[in-house]
């Protein structure tokens, strides 16, 4: 005789046998969903491969004149009172046109207070591709008075 328990115990070691004929859950759907979510990363990861492959070096140009223009700024000793310390009356007082030559460029100054100085804009800013890198700098203005700030160099062709 078998009592209660037993009965439960039995049922918990064996699922009854059901077959799922409306198809809900189950491995085989599982599966067949896993299966197109990766083809479909798979495909976005490959197309971003071949854009990337297809690239003609163009803007690793700009980075590389951006970088420059910035460097030299940062280098040049009739504006520099030190290491990333440049003088104010002399970036205001800077022949920017012969500096950067003919080609499109924005230099700024952003303040922690969240203003913004543009120093010199040469061109204006096109819709194709552009370059741009900071440096953290420090701004002299007088003895008393001498600020942190970003100085951004925006390029383009």
């Amino acid at each position: 005789m078998h009592t209660k328990g037993e009965d439960d115990a039995r049922s918990m070691r064996r699922p009854p046998l059901r077959h799922d004929h409306g198809g809900i859950g189950g491995f085989f759907e599982a599966i067949m969903a896993l299966t197109i979510v990766t083809s479909g990363v798979l495909l976005l990861a490959l197309s971003m491969t071949l854009l990337h492959a297809d690239d003609d070096g163009g803007s690793e140009d700009l980075d590389l004149r951006c970088e420059s223009v910035l460097d030299s700024i940062l280098k040049d000793p009739a504006w520099s009172r030190g290491s990333k310390v440049l003088d104010q009356r002399e970036l205001a007082r800077a022949d920017w046109p012969s500096f950067l030559e003919e080609e499109g460029a924005k230099i700024m100054l952003t303040y922690p207070d969240g203003t913004t100085q543009v120093l010199h804009q040469q061109g204006s800013i096109t819709y194709g591709e552009r370059s741009s890198c900071s440096a953290p700098v420090n701004i002299f203005f007088n003895q008393a008075d001498v600020r942190a700030a970003l100085l951004t160099v925006w390029v383009w062709a």
